[in-house]
């Protein structure tokens, strides 16, 4: 199971209103609202490392396609030398599939979808107030009060 199933799965239960009780529910929110803000905030400085290990990584493999990754960093990465000699212009190529900046680039994305999920809950969690305000005034009406 992912993060975002994870993140999903725990957002459908806790998005559940109990009608019966809107006053309980109303007393939820700033709990929701902390839980998933801490969730936010995590991802967020998450995303801040993996672009900056995007960077490094990029300019790491930009060097060994080029020929120019100095012998300490090969060992240290434990990579061969690159066979070929490529320009400029060929280069991008090789970037755009290279497997070491992919994975780095595929668990941003997944961090940026955490983030994007986060903050929709988040407005959710904001609207939800009025909501249930709503309700509760809906029920006074009902009940003549």
């Amino acid at each position: 199971m992912t993060k975002i199933d994870e993140l999903l799965n725990e957002w459908e239960i806790d998005s559940k209103i109990d009608a019966i009780h809107p006053d309980d529910e109303l007393l939820k929110i700033p709990r929701l609202h902390s839980k998933y803000l801490q969730v936010l905030s995590k991802n967020k400085l998450l995303l801040k490392e993996y672009e900056i290990k995007q960077s490094k990584m990029y300019l790491l493999r930009f060097e060994y396609y080029q020929g120019t990754i100095s012998i300490d960093n090969l060992k240290k990465y434990n990579w061969n030398p690159f066979p070929m000699i490529l320009i400029k212009s060929e280069i991008s190529k090789y970037l755009d599939a290279d497997d070491e900046l992919i994975k780095i680039i595929v668990n941003k994305k997944v961090i940026e979808e955490l983030i994007y999920i986060c903050e929709s809950i988040l407005k959710e969690l904001s609207a939800r107030t009025f909501q249930l305000r709503d309700v509760i005034s809906y029920r006074k009406f009902i009940s003549g009060m």
